[in-house]
This record gives C-alpha cells, structure tokens and sequence, in this order.
C-alpha cells in the first residue's frame, strides 16, 4: 500500500509505504487542537515515510 498527502498549502509533501494504524482521540489536548470531539491519528513507521518536497521542521510537542 503507498498513500501520498501533505500539509494544506502543499509545501510539505510526503509518500508513505506501509498500512497506517488510525486512532481516534478524545482528550482535552486533541479536541482543544482540532476545534472537535475528537482527532483522528495515524501512525506509521518512520522508515516507511519519504518527504518528496520540502522537510519539516520537527518541533518538541508538550
């Protein structure tokens, strides 16, 4: 499986090589962030993720 996506002004760009483990959150960090009930998270490993434009800049997450 290859599923491709990226950020919403289509600067950062990314393909990923394996199935995506989905997890629907509803803490108060998830929903505050979202403006929802609830976040919808994929994993995947990170070996299998290939940023095809720019990369991003990885920040610490509290």
């Amino acid at each position: 499986m290859e599923l491709s996506g990226g950020c919403l002004c289509g600067t950062i760009r990314f393909r990923v090589g394996s199935e995506p483990r989905v997890h629907y959150c509803h803490c108060d960090m998830c929903r505050r962030t979202t403006g929802s009930a609830f976040a919808v998270l994929a994993w995947v490993p990170s070996q299998s993720v290939t940023w095809t434009n720019a990369t991003p800049t990885y920040r610490r997450s509290s």
